[in-house]
């Protein structure tokens, strides 16, 4: 059987999980002002969003999807004064703003 593994590389990266630092940066959390929310997102140890994260929500067709998601991006620049980049693949811009007119967002994030 062929070894396609090098050794050094793995010595270099493999180790105990019991000996992993977690830099002070991944105890940082968002706080959406909404508690329910910074719990779904981080439990209760840790509640929030972990800047820099990427979240990807799944559901049926009408669930409320894009619904929510433009409101986290609206909860997260507006109560926490982050940079957002809502990105969304099936819905144009007008769509995308009709919606969040409907909501009453003020839409202050990127697109």
């Amino acid at each position: 059987m062929l070894n396609l593994i090098d050794k050094k590389v793995v010595a270099e990266t493999v180790e105990l999980l019991s000996e992993v630092e977690v830099p002070k940066k991944f105890y940082t959390r968002i706080d959406l002002g909404i508690p329910v929310l910074n719990e779904i997102f981080g439990g209760k140890e840790m509640p929030g969003i972990l800047p820099g994260s990427v979240h990807l929500f799944t559901a049926a067709p009408g669930a409320g999807k894009s619904t929510m998601s433009l409101q986290l991006a609206e909860l997260m620049h507006a109560n926490a004064g982050r940079n957002v980049l809502y990105n969304c693949g099936e819905e144009s811009k007008p769509m995308v703003k009709l919606r969040a007119n409907r909501l009453g967002l003020k839409g202050g994030f990127c697109i």
